[in-house]
């Protein structure tokens, strides 16, 4: 019954493609010799059978679990190699990857692409990809259009228009700023100080119409919250947060494409099916654009390229159905394998025969053999039945090819497969630091940064720089990737931590980074709080230290009074080191050890603290360092210690100069710089913007409002934000008695305190340039500002948004132009 192939009378279907094609028989027979044929099995003999390369579009495998598509593919991607033809292979669960690794010879390791994104724990390097990159501004909006298209696929059961707008507009946005990455997607959706900041770079008026106008009044709630959903599951996942974060793709897929690399995507990574399935939408998406391109280049067109999905049923049918009916018309040819027709949404599945060109069926379900059993050469119950690794077949072509095969194992494993891998990672690969996306201890090493970020940070306290500058200070003293820095600097900046301007400096103009204002009360905050805050000596000797250790560059923490003697009077950490002949080097990507520092300035006074001190931070795998004013107390400690049965080696003391403490006193008798908590800088992100109430720093942040009351309760008592209440008059008609109803109430909103809201320096009201960005309820709480140097020109942008403005007498009278929705507000002389 096998190793046989049916086809139709030769000589009747030959001289019927004469006739078509006009041609005369020698001719036929000329372009007929030797054919290059894509091998797919072989029959009992050994004897391959194969379809014509030229024939060749799309190949559909279906099969049960262990039937044999995986050999089948494997064959054709051997051929692959063997003809230096690229391809692409998406294997959602990674044991086909590993072993196509195993059939590429060494010599042909550097043409081999290895996308996983778990090579970021296991070498420390990942290929990195941005889904919103584009060469050309003429290719910008495809990339958009593609991009939210790979997202309705995979989330196609719970897609709206609404939901799309939100999309397609984020993406419209973000693909004019270069460098745009998914992460700043999220931002764009959640972050209105990040939202205004982005909209200034932006020229489509259409998008920022959208985001200035729309946005907040009609899409925030449900559809801004449905959006950000979507991508927070997918960045919330370390490993696909590291792959695609990243403002450059670390490969060229115009390379690949014509240069024939071997790409081979294993999302076998721990992750679930559906961030799976996205992952290799979004590699599909990429393969996608850049195939459409191949319009431009003809010659491009006339080498193949080829796409092989595994466990196709994990990707939407309706992507499937896109890549099948697209990808064809740009020498693009797919294999897809799954285990049955029922993968495929019914229309899709009554697509298949037409869009894939050749049917090869393995052991397989009677709703699959049903669907094929007018094409292939057996009958249903014989389909529901073959042996394993066992397959019938139908080709499409001049003529059909039918009949029935067998896979043969794959040999060519004489190297391990992370070989290749690694060998592909560190030819194609970023460097990446995990720490970045894995939060680190609660309370101990610095929230979302890495040491590199810290030390620009420290760097930028005092002074504003320039990216040069800050390269060259931090070679001189840890040597560093400037790529490292370069990703720092756009990640700060990014968090609002950072912000950039042009200055002249030697004569040219160039780019100066500083220190956003809040950022010095986040890092630097010296204000104690509560009531443990030590004696005068002891403040002053814990300023010393963190000032000595900012100037070092060096990450530390002060209790100021917040954690309940929680934590060590100071916690320092630097980033980790090793010696390598004599010299120390370090990762600027990765934390050290903490080293707790305890100020003692009367040991004898406190003399079980000292020993409960050293114990709570042993306990917690800190190196511990006491610091004194004198060497009777640094004697006093190393006795009562011993005394307790602790060696020397297993703490340290220092001894502070006293003439060196003494600068600090002033310092603490003034004002300190106070310390912002993170709820709190998010609140302060959104009163940058203007008044907000707690509603609307809710709608910006996905705090919950508990939260924002304790940080707006928090910077009240700091005197950084003040309560105000805005009255609301309204009247309307009740359409039963025709009676005049009023009603007055009074809404809630706070602000940054005046001097919170001027120049150092500047007596003079700062107002954003761009008023017209601002919306009513924010213009109408400045113009209420006797003090506001704008109001004639924020009374011109409400009347036009239908407002009647007008004074008298120190009252502002405003009301809409319709009757049902009068505003008045009073402000004394």
């Amino acid at each position: 019954m096998f190793g046989f192939a049916l086809r139709k009378n030769r000589k009747e279907e030959e001289q019927n493609v004469r006739e078509r094609e006009g041609r005369k028989p020698e001719e036929a027979k000329e372009a007929r010799q030797k054919p290059k044929l894509d091998i797919i099995g072989f029959g009992d003999e050994g004897a391959g059978y194969g379809i014509p390369s030229n024939e060749r579009i799309h190949i559909a495998l279906f099969g049960e679990t262990g039937s044999g598509k995986s050999e089948t593919i494997k064959l054709l991607i051997k051929q692959c190699v063997l003809r230096n033809e690229g391809f692409m292979l998406i294997d959602p669960h990674g044991m086909l990857a590993r072993d196509v690794l195993q059939l590429i010879p060494k010599e042909k390791w550097d043409d081999v692409i290895y996308i996983n994104p778990a090579t970021s724990l296991r070498y420390g390097r990942a290929v990195r990809i941005n889904p919103l990159e584009h060469l050309t501004n003429e290719d910008r909006y495809i990339v958009a259009m593609s991009f939210v298209n790979a997202l309705r696929n995979l989330y196609r059961e719970s897609w709206g228009d609404r939901l799309e707008a939100v999309l397609r507009n984020a993406a419209n946005a973000l693909v004019e700023v270069e460098g745009s990455t998914l992460r700043d997607m999220r931002m764009l959706i959640t972050d209105a100080g990040f939202r205004f900041n982005l909209l200034r770079k932006l020229a489509s008026k259409d998008t920022i119409h959208f985001w200035r106008e729309t946005f907040d009044k009609q899409y925030r709630r449900d559809a801004g919250g449905a959006a950000y959903n979507k991508l927070d599951k997918i960045l919330a996942t370390p490993l696909v947060a590291a792959m695609l974060d990243t403002p450059r793709s670390s490969i060229n897929f115009a390379d690949i494409m014509h240069n024939g690399k071997f790409v081979i995507v294993d999302l076998a990574s721990g992750t679930s099916d559906d961030i799976a399935a996205f992952l290799g939408s979004i590699v599909m998406h990429m393969l996608y654009v850049e195939a459409k391109r191949r319009i431009d280049r003809l010659e491009s067109l006339e080498k193949p390229f080829y796409l092989f999905i595994d466990e196709a049923h994990l990707f939407s049918s309706f992507a499937i159905r896109e890549v099948l009916n697209t990808l064809r018309k740009f020498n693009v040819k797919v294999t897809l394998a799954t285990q049955t027709i029922n993968a495929f949404s019914s229309r899709v599945a009554e697509e298949i025969p037409a869009l894939c060109r050749t049917i090869i069926c393995f052991k397989c379900d009677r709703e699959t053999a049903n669907m094929f059993k007018d094409l292939l050469p057996i009958t249903v119950e014989e389909l529901t039945s073959l042996s394993l690794h066992t397959f019938a077949f139908y080709s499409q072509g001049l003529p059909p090819s039918l009949g029935i095969a067998r896979t043969r194992r794959m040999e060519g494993k004489e190297h391990d497969w992370q070989e290749v891998a690694r060998r592909s990672v560190q030819n194609f690969g970023e460097s990446v630091s995990m720490e970045r996306y894995i939060p680190a201890r609660s309370g101990i090493y610095p929230k979302d940064l890495l040491p590199i970020d810290q030390k620009i940070i420290y760097l930028l306290r005092n002074n504003a720089m320039t990216k040069e500058q800050i390269i060259s200070e931090l070679n001189q003293k840890y040597g560093v990737e400037q790529q490292l820095v370069y990703e720092s600097i756009r990640v700060l900046g990014m968090n609002h931590i950072i912000s950039s301007s042009m200055d002249i400096i030697d004569g040219s103009e160039q780019q100066i980074f500083q220190l956003e204002r809040y950022a010095y009360s986040t890092y630097f905050a010296t204000e104690y709080v509560g009531n443990r805050t030590g004696s005068e000596d002891h403040r002053a000797a814990i300023l010393c230290i963190a000032h000595l250790l900012w100037h070092k560059l060096v990450y530390c923490k002060i209790d100021l009074g917040d954690e309940y003697g929680k934590h060590a009077d100071i916690l320092s950490i630097d980033a980790a080191s090793y010696e390598d002949s004599g010299n120390t080097v370090y990762d600027l990507k990765t934390w050290g050890k903490v080293s707790a520092i305890e100020v003692e300035v009367d040991p004898e006074k406190h003399e079980e603290q000292v020993y409960q001190n050293w114990r709570k931070n042993n306990e917690q795998g800190f190196d511990v360092c006491f610091a004194v004013l004198s060497d009777e107390d640094k004697q006093f400690i190393e006795n009562l210690l011993s005394k307790h049965g602790v060696d020397g080696r297993n703490y340290s003391i220092i001894i502070l100069a006293r003439s060196e403490i003494e600068k600090y006193y002033e310092q603490i008798r003034t004002k300190q710089t106070r310390a912002i908590k993170e709820d709190e800088l998010k609140a302060l992100n959104v009163l940058q913007d203007g008044p907000a109430t707690i509603r609307r720093i809710h709608d910006s942040t996905n705090m919950s409002q508990d939260a924002i009351t304790r940080a707006l309760n928090s910077l009240e008592r700091k005197e950084i934000v003040e309560r105000n209440a805005a009255e609301k008059r309204t009247s309307k008609i009740n359409p039963a008695t025709g009676e005049l109803q009023r009603k007055k109430s009074r809404r809630e909103y706070f602000s940054l305190k005046r001097d919170e809201q001027r120049d150092e320096g500047n007596e003079e009201y700062v107002q954003e340039d761009d008023l017209s960005s601002f919306s009513d309820d924010q213009l109408i709480e400045l113009i209420k500002d006797p003090e506001c140097k704008d109001r004639d020109s924020i009374a011109i942008l409400l009347e036009n948004r239908g407002y009647r403005v007008r004074f008298d007498d120190g009252k502002l009278n405003l009301h809409r132009r319709s009757y049902t929705d009068r505003r008045k507000f009073e402000i004394p002389d």
